[in-house]
């Protein structure tokens, strides 16, 4: 009790700053537990919901922009309907406790996002489904929300390519952030590519952030993105690509994790002209149909791709199955009286002198 009646003495924004530090000891000492992502981020992702009347934030990992976006709504007077969503009740109370210490307003809504039972209509969506997650048949999608990306309930379906058929199915006229991991922004086969088509198609992707592997995240290495949709009666020709490591964007703390600058926003980065074209710049539709509908940012800030384009315009390049005849590979059960002994070969049975030794398999 004593604890709770020194935290509620605090100024707002102090308080949130001491659960700030509270969580995020607890992930740097491994303790883990509550889902909560870095505070610079959380900062970033409120930053480019401010201002808005509605919010409705998916999924444990979008507790803390959404209490940032809260608090900065309460500080400058402006009405904010904030609605928080997820299917794990324990996370429900952790945002109910949080919304009480901070006095914010927050409706808490325990079930599974996707399902859409809350019935909310937000003018800003903030989606953080669980990096790499797998629905299984029981999870409930909307037949609407499948049948944008053409799938079925006996397909395997990923959180992030749900994600993104949700708000272009559930929520057309919101403005919509998704995080995803950077796997999602450029598999080829899958509900990824199809969620990629109908997304690229909707003219409502705004920008692809970037962000490298630690900077949101403190459980994983991996890399990650951020999508930002515009509502759909504003209709973009053109895709800002930033790269989130950037020196412009980002410090590297002593331990080589990457930390987001808060002077810089996001914000401003994705509205006004990229100040180098190194780490951000506009991309057309056309140019990323060119390239197969891939959103991964070094694809089209990579300086290696530009020499690479500038290499191949000297040649004439043709796929490779014009080339080639493919053939698939057939597993061969071992048959110790077969009429013939087949070896299975590999690039590392290739001696130093380049010829083919017996393989050993």
């Amino acid at each position: 009790r004593a604890g709770a009646q020194t935290l509620l003495r605090l100024e707002k924004p102090e308080r949130l700053r001491v659960l700030d530090r509270a969580f995020d000891g607890a992930h740097r000492g491994k303790a883990g537990g509550a889902p909560w992502i870095s505070t610079e981020v959380a900062q970033q992702i409120a930053d480019l919901a401010v201002g808005t009347p509605s919010a409705r934030c998916s999924f444990g990992w979008s507790l803390h922009p959404a209490l940032h976006l809260a608090l900065r709504s309460d500080s400058a007077g402006m009405p904010l309907h904030l609605t928080f969503t997820d299917e794990n009740p324990d996370v429900c109370d952790l945002a109910a406790l949080c919304a009480a210490a901070l006095e914010i307003e927050i409706s808490v809504f325990p079930g599974m996002p996707f399902e859409r039972l809350d019935k909310i209509r937000a003018e800003t969506e903030i989606s953080f489904p669980p990096l790499g997650w797998k629905l299984k048949p029981t999870d409930t999608v909307p037949k609407r929300t499948l049948n944008w990306m053409g799938a079925t309930e006996a397909v395997r379906l990923t959180g992030e390519a749900v994600a993104i058929a949700d708000q272009l199915a559930q929520a057309p006229h919101a403005q919509s952030i998704i995080s995803l991991s950077a796997g999602a922004l450029f598999r080829t086969v899958g509900v990824e590519a199809t969620a990629r088509d109908e997304l690229i198609a909707s003219g409502r992707l705004r920008a692809v952030l970037d962000i490298p592997s630690g900077m949101t995240y403190y459980e994983t290495g991996i890399g990650t993105g951020i999508l930002v949709l515009s509502p759909e009666a504003e209709k973009q020709d053109a895709i800002r690509f930033l790269d989130l490591s950037a020196p412009h964007l980002s410090t590297r703390t002593s331990r080589g994790r990457y930390e987001a600058k808060t002077d810089i926003s996001w914000r401003d980065a994705i509205t006004e002209l990229p100040f180098d074209e190194k780490f951000g710049r506009d991309v057309s539709i056309p140019e990323i149909e060119e390239q197969g509908r891939i959103l991964t940012v070094s694809r089209y800030l990579s300086q290696t791709a530009a020499k690479l384009d500038t290499f191949n315009q000297r040649y004439d390049v043709l796929e490779l199955a014009a080339l080639v005849d493919l053939i698939r590979p057939v597993a061969l059960p071992k048959a110790e009286d077969g009429e013939y002994i087949i070896h299975e070969t590999a690039p590392g049975d290739i001696g130093e002198d380049g010829f083919l030794e017996t393989p050993p398999k």
